[in-house]
């Protein structure tokens, strides 16, 4: 079978099993993106996400996950879901979209792990297989490949669904033509997401600084927000979407394909924050968002977060659901938080 063939019907699969696009790239990428990745990390953008350092400097890449690896395989699948409507008013905390239906991690590997059996079963092929985990810039192969661009706020962005997708990468020994597509969209002048931006944390080089990024400072961050940043949090309880919102290739977006996309797990994208600051432990934490991404933050950094979005609230009818965390709470980290909601709430 010739490499072209070959290669249609990998991307044939890919459709059958739930992909909403899908292009390959060659294994090795242009200098410039590790270029660029190299830089952000000596600048100390990332914040505290140690293990992307790690990665480079492990020299972990897609040339040695995979010895000989010739091709990358990139598969992105769209998440977006019409908001329903609903709201908690001012004791609300917002989800970011992709974080209320089941967790993506596990609707994708799945799908991941089929797909490179599908290639290693009839062509003999090595393969390795990531969604947002691995040592693979998935981004600059996206790009690379045409599945999108990256644009000012770092999201990559496609033509038939903006930004609303979540990537994936099957690194390959398998020599594939790598895809030549000649993307006609691009960000331009425009600089929506950078203005919109509450913390400051675009930059004008197309990178992000972790450590005022909100869905950073709510999800991947495990110590407290930064004074300075809490208001820019405003009622963001887990992740955020101001960039993606205003960037106008998202008028694009249509509804999910896939079920477990669609399906929305915890009710609404805003959650009473009595209800969440009343969250006595894991078991509670588990018993309500097990299955979601809301798990990443973990018990703490949710908690912490409420207090932060709680604060913002302007609602003093909080007070006493923070004083409560306050004192039945033995953390420093959580009860300074509380305690800094109070005082900003009684002071309203």
């Amino acid at each position: 079978m010739e490499t072209d063939e070959i290669r249609n019907e990998i991307l044939l699969k890919a459709r059958e099993l739930g992909f909403d696009l899908a292009a390959v790239a060659p294994a090795l990428l242009p200098a410039h993106y590790r270029d660029t990745f190299r830089r952000w990390l000596q600048d100390g953008l990332h914040g505290n996400m140690d293990y992307l350092a790690r990665r480079l400097r492990d020299d972990r890449n897609a040339e040695t996950v995979v010895p000989g690896a010739r091709s990358v395989i990139m598969l992105a699948i769209n998440y977006f879901h019409p908001d329903e409507g609903k709201g908690q008013g001012t004791r609300g905390g917002q989800i970011s979209r992709y974080a209320v239906t089941r967790d993506y991690h596990k609707v994708i590997e799945a799908r991941l792990k089929a797909f490179s059996r599908f290639i290693e079963t009839n062509w003999q092929a090595a393969t390795r297989y990531y969604v947002d985990t691995g040592p693979v810039l998935e981004r600059a192969y996206a790009e690379v490949s045409g599945l999108g661009y990256i644009g000012r706020n770092s999201c990559l962005i496609t033509k038939p669904f903006g930004s609303w997708v979540f990537l994936a990468a099957i690194v390959t020994d398998l020599e594939l033509p790598p895809d030549q597509k000649n993307l006609t969209i691009r960000c331009g002048t425009c600089r929506r997401c950078i203005d919109a931006c509450p913390t400051r944390a675009i930059r004008e080089d197309h990178t992000i600084d972790a450590r005022r990024c909100i869905s950073y400072l709510t999800i991947e961050n495990r110590e407290g927000i930064p004074e300075e940043l809490r208001d820019g949090i405003g009622n963001w309880l887990f992740g955020c979407d101001i960039c993606q919102e205003v960037c106008p290739h998202n008028a694009r977006a249509v509804p999910a394909r896939l079920d477990d996309f669609q399906q929305v797990r915890i009710g609404d994208r805003t959650l009473d924050l009595r209800d969440i600051l009343a969250i006595a432990d894991h078991e509670r934490m588990v018993a309500v968002f097990a299955g979601t991404p809301i798990m990443r933050a973990k018990r703490r950094g949710l908690l912490r977060n409420a207090c932060v979005v709680a604060g913002n609230s302007g609602d003093p009818e909080l007070i006493p659901h923070l004083q409560a965390l306050h004192d039945r709470e033995e953390d420093p980290m959580l009860r300074e938080h509380a305690r800094w909601a109070i005082d900003k709430l009684e002071k309203h």
